[in-house]
């Protein structure tokens, strides 16, 4: 297996490391990459860090430059100008596209534009890199326009699409890409990188049992708060409170998942966190009923509330489950959060 050095800033991800490296080892890094996988796993940090290989000026760079393979285990220098100016977002041949500030969509005016730069030749390095993040906030229309790069790319120029699955891109954009698949983080690997933070050892166990896998989601400011929601409706579920009391037990969710003074963004935010933290505890109750303890948990839950939520049935699990999607599917549709989420606590409960 080729030695992922190229990649020393980015924890975790293996597989993909090794892919980027023998890519980049071979002089042939796809013109078009889509990075997908689930947010805040480092998926701009491995966009970034390919960039930083491709205008190098190290000793592997040199031989890219002269159409030669990199050869095993050159390092870029992470030291040179380039690198520097690329950590920096300074490089002029280091291209992020985002939305708008205040807007959730990437539009076509914004592709269009940047059409025209994909079509100029490097300004400073040799590959200019254009980053679309994230690439599932393009429109339709936007995406049907980035097409033309893509069938007919530019020798010097790649594009790298972040998304959280190819099925967000349109196909025929997937299609034209190269896919690699960026999966969710270890705990122990989460705790690595918040560590690197600056947060303490004990918090960052804390926080990164219950990410899911991203450290992005692990640093929020309010990750714990909505931890501490989300194991509020877990143990009332556990231990019947939110069957005997739905609405209250809503009431009480509404308050430490989506409080009313927060901004409405950050209210869907905070119901959406919520929301997959308890759909993770719950998947694994299921799978607790299902295998017993032979199963590996995704969640923070511990053994002993596991059985409890468990202890309830497969169908009452299986039915909660399907009340957190449906709860998930209202608020990212834009509905009300509030009616999301008592809606969420009435079918967990219902018969």
């Amino acid at each position: 297996m080729t030695k992922t050095v190229w990649f020393e800033a980015v924890t975790g991800h293996a597989r993909a490391k090794e892919v980027l490296v023998r890519a980049l080892e071979s002089g042939r890094v796809p013109p078009a990459l889509v990075l997908a996988g689930r947010e805040g796993t480092g998926r701009s940090l491995v966009a970034r860090e390919l960039a930083k290989a491709l205008n190098c000026k190290g000793e592997a760079a040199a031989r890219l430059a002269e159409g030669k393979p990199a050869g095993a285990g050159k390092v870029p220098c992470g030291a040179c100008a380039p690198c520097k100016k690329t950590d920096s977002g300074a490089h002029s041949d280091f291209v992020r596209v985002t939305p708008e500030e205040g807007k959730a969509a990437l539009g076509i005016d914004a592709v269009r534009a940047t059409l025209d730069e994909i079509a100029l030749a490097p300004v400073e390095g040799r590959r200019r890199v254009f980053v679309f993040d994230p690439a599932d906030a393009m429109t339709e229309d936007a995406q049907n326009a980035l097409l033309k790069a893509l069938e007919e790319p530019p020798a010097r120029a790649h594009v790298i699409l972040i998304a959280t699955h190819e099925d967000a891109l349109l196909r025929t954009i997937a299609s034209r890409s190269f896919v690699l698949a960026l999966s969710e983080l270890t705990p122990d690997e989460v705790g690595e990188v918040l560590v690197k933070q600056g947060v303490s050892r004990k918090d960052a166990a804390s926080r990164a049992a219950w990410a899911g896998g991203s450290p992005g989601i692990a640093l929020r400011p309010r990750h714990e708060e909505r931890v501490s929601a989300a194991r509020f409706l877990l143990e009332a579920l556990a231990g019947g409170g939110a069957r005997r009391d739905p609405i209250g037990t809503a009431a009480e969710l509404m308050s430490r998942a989506a409080p009313k003074n927060a901004a409405p963004q950050e209210r869907r935010d905070g119901a959406l966190e919520v929301t997959e933290i308890v759909a993770r505890a719950l998947r694994d109750a299921l799978d607790q009923a299902v295998r017993g303890e032979k199963g590996a948990r995704v969640s923070g839950a511990d053994r002993a509330l596991l059985e409890k939520l468990a202890s309830g049935g497969r169908d009452a699990v299986a039915r909660a489950i399907e009340a957190c999607v449906k709860a998930d599917e209202a608020i990212l549709a834009q509905q009300n959060v509030n009616l999301a989420l008592e809606g969420l606590v009435l079918d967990a409960t219902r018969s």
